[in-house]
């Protein structure tokens, strides 16, 4: 079974229609964040930290990431 098919997802674009990184809510509350050049990272969205080494999320895809939490922005 494919958990990703019912899981919550959302793609984040840039100004001119690009898809930016892709977005995943995991059963955890945790957000997996994967960027246009393919790396995956996963995230806690409630303490902007990135569980990732070597890893850094842009400061202006935090509100992104935190508006895929249970408990909202």
């Amino acid at each position: 079974m494919d958990l990703d098919a019912y899981l919550e997802h959302a793609t984040v674009l840039d100004c001119q229609g690009r898809q930016r990184y892709h977005l995943t809510l995991l059963l955890d509350g945790s957000v997996r964040v994967r960027f246009v050049g393919g790396v995956e990272v996963v995230v806690d969205p409630h303490h902007k930290i990135c569980h990732t080494p070597g890893v850094t999320i842009p400061d202006d895809l935090w509100p992104e990431i935190r508006a895929m939490s249970p408990v909202g922005p």
